[in-house]
């Protein structure tokens, strides 16, 4: 068959199957969520795999063990650490979450009760209502106390999509490279060796990511935890749970985990809801100018801007499931457009892909500093290193 014959097939063929994928996302947008979700699971698993072969005693050893004995090295493990913290914290936690499920409905009555007798809300009110003027403050007051139920109730109610996702997240854990040979296989001899290093990187910059994500999520939840406890505010271990939970989704997740904080506060003591919310403040105000910086400088750094549109645009497809993982996608997502658009379509090979540093570039076979022969992805030809 002529090579234009052959690079018709296959363009069509590739053109087919990105319909067919995108008609799924349309329709299974939901099923793909739990299947990406299951992805940054099995990511997980194999990024403490690679860390406990890297060990500086135990690492050689644990080279030379199969796959699947690592895998269930790294399960125990994981449930050696939920084993001890729910012996040490798991009885009090989960008797304060019960108690907050009673709490919160009480705590948000009282605060509409505040908003409905407060002197100067009350004259607002009746101003905008005298002249008839769209009234902000008690349209966002109902939308921020209805949203709540609808917050608490999803987060009650995931169960059966957590499990569905921890499960999916092992099976691809334990046999990765058949779920990636099968993907590599749809992409034409010449061009596999490509599309491994786009997997590849989206690897690296998601265990990156989880990791950097990780650090900031522990330093907001423990950092949470003590501030209440040492104010002597109930449920302080819970609260700082949730914020530890919330802290996944970057930018709304703080403001989401500081609703509850500050109406339990308000229910159990009022006359101090203005520390918390100024504890709280400087708790988000080192995770974000301190803390953050300092882990995103070494790991993943990811733009604000970028944040909030993903955000956004996922939340208003998805709803909250969408925004909880709105953040993994666009590092995913920025790493495909870095490597195959980039790269390999406009043969930049200057380009940084994202979670790379100056040693990685220098490893990189498909960086500006390596000597390649090779064509992209897209028959655009990599510029000869003259040097």
């Amino acid at each position: 068959m002529p090579p234009q014959f052959s690079n018709q097939k296959n363009f069509i063929f590739i053109s087919l199957l990105l319909m067919v994928f995108i008609l799924s996302l349309w329709l299974l947008t939901r099923v793909w969520l739990l299947v990406f979700a299951a992805i940054l699971v099995a990511v997980c698993i194999l990024s403490l795999i690679s860390a406990l072969r890297q060990l500086p005693l135990v690492g050689p050893w644990l080279q030379k063990a199969p796959h699947g004995v690592m895998v269930a090295l790294v399960l125990l493990l994981i449930a050696s650490v939920f084993a001890t913290f729910g012996a040490l914290f798991g009885q009090e936690l989960f008797a304060q979450l019960d108690e907050m499920k009673t709490a919160l409905p009480a705590a948000m009555e009282k605060l509409q009760q505040y908003l409905d007798h407060s002197p100067l809300l009350v004259h607002i009110n009746e101003w905008l209502t005298q002249n008839n003027t769209y009234n902000p403050i008690q349209s966002m007051v109902n939308k921020g106390l209805g949203f709540m139920p609808g917050v608490i109730t999803g987060l009650m109610n995931g169960m059966t999509n957590f499990m569905i996702i921890i499960l999916l997240g092992l099976f691809l854990a334990i046999s990765p490279s058949i779920y990636v040979n099968s993907f590599i296989s749809l992409i034409p001899i010449e061009k596999r060796d490509k599309g491994r290093y786009l997997f590849q990187q989206s690897y690296q910059a998601l265990k990156q990511w989880l990791l950097g994500q990780f650090v900031v999520m522990s330093f907001v939840g423990v950092c949470t935890t003590v501030a209440l406890w040492f104010m002597d505010i109930p449920f302080a271990l819970a609260m700082g749970f949730i914020s530890f939970l919330l802290d996944f989704i970057p930018v709304i997740g703080p403001w989401l985990a500081a609703i509850p904080i500050v109406l339990i506060t308000l229910l159990v003591a009022p006359d101090m809801v203005i520390w918390v919310v100024l504890v709280m403040f400087v708790v988000q105000q080192l995770e974000s100018y301190v803390v953050a910086p300092l882990v995103q400088q070494k790991l993943v750094n990811l733009p604000p801007v970028a944040l909030l549109v993903s955000q956004v645009i996922m939340g208003s497809l998805m709803g909250f499931f969408g925004v909880a993982l709105a953040t993994p996608f666009a590092v995913t997502l920025i790493v495909w457009i870095q490597i195959v658009y980039i790269k390999f379509t406009l043969g930049d090979y200057k380009v940084r892909v994202l979670g790379q540093d100056m040693q990685d570039m220098i490893d990189d076979k498909y960086a500006k500093a390596r000597n390649l022969d090779s064509e992209s992805v897209f028959e655009v030809p990599y510029p000869q290193d003259k040097s």
